[in-house]
C-alpha cells in the first residue's frame, strides 16, 4: 500500500470514528450520561486522532493502525450501545431497530480493547516484536479476542449489565457451564494481556 492511499486510509477511518463518536455524544446527552461515559468519549476521541496522526504518517508501524482501529470498534460500540438504550429504556419506541442495535455493542469492545492493552504494548514503540518468539502471544491474543467476542455476542443473556438490557441473539446455555468457560476466558485473557 502506497503512503498516499495508508494516509487516506488512516484519516479517513478516523474521521469515521470521529462521527460515530459524536453520534453517540448525542444519544448520550439524551440518556443523561455519567462523567465516566464522558471520560470515556474523551479517551475515543484522543484514540482516534493518535491512530490517524500515527497511521498516517508511519503506515508500516501497526501502533497507529492498532489505535485507529480500536477507536472504530469503540466508537460504532458506544453507538450502538446509547442507540438501544434510547430507543429501548429512555424514550421506547422513538427509534427504529434499537432491539437489533443492542446486539453489536455486547462484543465490539473485545477488539478495541484487546488492541490496546495486548498488541500495542507487543508492538510498541517500533512497530516490531521484541523477537519472533513473541509471536505465540499475538497468535494467542486474537484466537482469545474472537472467543471472547463470541461469549459476549451469543452466551451473555444481557447486552448491557447497566441497563439490563437483553441480548437479541443470547444462546441458552446452562449458567454454570457459562460461567465456567468466562472465568478461563477472562483469565487467559489477562494472563496474555501481563
Amino acid at each position: 500500500m502506497s503512503t498516499r492511499v495508508a494516509s487516506w486510509l488512516a484519516w479517513s477511518v478516523c474521521a469515521v470514528s470521529l462521527v460515530l463518536i459524536t453520534g453517540s455524544m448525542v444519544f448520550l446527552v439524551l440518556n443523561g450520561g455519567t462523567v465516566q461515559d464522558w471520560i470515556f468519549v474523551g479517551g475515543m476521541v484522543l484514540t482516534a486522532i493518535v491512530g490517524g496522526l500515527v497511521a498516517s504518517r508511519r503506515p508500516g508501524n501497526p501502533v497507529g493502525w492498532f489505535f485507529v482501529v480500536s477507536a472504530a470498534s469503540l466508537a460504532l460500540q458506544a453507538l450502538t450501545s446509547e442507540y438501544a438504550q434510547y430507543g429501548l429504556i429512555t424514550d421506547p419506541g422513538s427509534v427504529p431497530a434499537a432491539r437489533a442495535l443492542a446486539w453489536p455493542q455486547t462484543w465490539l469492545w473485545v477488539p478495541g480493547i484487546v488492541l490496546l492493552l495486548i498488541l500495542l504494548p507487543l508492538y510498541f514503540p517500533n512497530g516490531r516484536l521484541l523477537s519472533r518468539h513473541w509471536r505465540w502471544v499475538v497468535w494467542l491474543a486474537v484466537v482469545l479476542c474472537v472467543l471472547a467476542a463470541v461469549n459476549t455476542a451469543l452466551l451473555k443473556k444481557e447486552a448491557d449489565v447497566n441497563t439490563s438490557i437483553a441480548n437479541p441473539l443470547a444462546i441458552e446455555v446452562p449458567a454454570s457451564a457459562f460461567s465456567l468457560f468466562e472465568t478461563m476466558l477472562e483469565g487467559l485473557l489477562t494472563a496474555v494481556a501481563v
